[in-house]
């Protein structure tokens, strides 16, 4: 019944972005852009993507903190970027922790506690780069913010993506940190209340807890923050880069900053993140003068740019492993 209820809230939000996306739109100039677009850009943005992907299965190396090879980790990684792609509510996530634990007889659910890191890391880097953006804007007397303003509560929407994170880091940390005495509470609780569940949650509460140990680890946490800030950078590198197909022109601190934008739209649910990009490039790049026609045919043609290639790779190695679709069943046992 839940997967039923975010699968039908993902295709809500999904038809929603995407009629407010193509509201009022000149479809055949849009066609047009798209026809007269400069596609010898994408070979080098291409290239970024793979670095992009490349670092984030290293960076989850990291966060395992076993010895995996890149191989299995790249692989793992393109097969949950392609189950994004293809389930709603970023199944991927689920299933490249599923196939790795399954591969390296790791914990699932440390996987997945993997998994969660990630991505608070990767809003952890978000903000970084979203005060940096602030404070370049402020000194270069640049009026983007005022611009975006426009177009959504800039301040209100920070706040609430900050905060998020923040909060985010905190309860993991505390966590680990107090994980023996949270585990043991829970667990005296549950063996009052529900004693059927209590073992099977008190399992997956000390793998989960063993999942996010790496944070204990300074070294490491100095490594995972820079990586992810490399990540992020090759992702912002992409996004520039294909900007030249469309002759569209902004600094490379407009591209990082388009980035957070669409960050804080990737956040919400919706299959295949169709209409919430269109959404963030609509909204990023109209605050650079960029009239909604020529951001909607740029998002169209990076969004099928970003998942193509992305999804026949993942589907490739998927096939290679003789994996098959029925695992999807399987990783609701996480």
């Amino acid at each position: 019944m839940k997967k039923r209820i975010n699968t039908a809230l993902a295709f809500l939000i999904t038809v929603i972005a995407l009629y407010f996306s193509f509201k009022k739109v000149d479809f055949s100039l849009m066609i047009k852009q798209i026809l007269s677009g400069r596609y010898i850009f994408i070979i080098p943005a291409f290239i970024l993507l793979m670095v992009y992907c490349y670092l984030r299965a290293v960076r989850w190396g990291v966060l395992l903190g076993k010895k995996i090879s890149i191989f299995r980790l790249f692989s793992a990684t393109m097969i949950g970027f392609m189950g994004n792609c293809i389930f709603p509510a970023k199944a991927g996530e689920f299933l490249k922790a599923y196939i790795l634990g399954r591969r390296e007889k790791i914990s699932k659910t440390a996987c997945l506690a993997t998994v969660v890191l990630e991505r608070i890391w990767d809003g952890i880097a978000l903000i970084f780069i979203l005060i940096s953006a602030f404070l370049y804007f402020r000194l270069t007397n640049d009026h983007i913010i005022d611009r975006l303003a426009e177009f959504m509560p800039v301040k209100w929407v920070a706040a609430v993506f900050i905060s998020f994170f923040i909060i985010a880091f905190v309860f993991i940390v505390l966590f680990e940190l107090y994980s023996q005495r949270i585990i043991y509470f829970f667990d005296k609780i549950l063996r009052k209340v529900w004693l059927k569940k209590a073992d099977f949650i008190k399992i997956r509460l000390e793998k989960f807890s063993e999942g996010i140990s790496i944070i204990k680890k300074p070294t490491d946490i100095a490594n995972i923050f820079l990586l992810s800030l490399l990540i992020w950078l090759s992702a912002a590198l992409t996004i520039y880069v294909m900007l030249d197909v469309f002759s569209i022109t902004i600094p490379i601190m407009g591209s990082l900053f388009i980035l957070v934008v669409l960050g804080f739209f990737m956040m919400i649910p919706s299959i295949g993140s169709l209409g919430t990009m269109q959404m963030a490039f609509i909204i990023g790049l109209g605050a650079y003068g960029v009239d909604k026609s020529q951001a909607l045919s740029f998002s169209i043609v990076y969004q099928f740019f970003d998942t193509f290639p992305v999804v026949l790779i993942g589907l490739f190695y998927f096939w290679k492993d003789g994996l098959n679709f029925k695992l999807m069943n399987e990783t609701k046992d996480i």
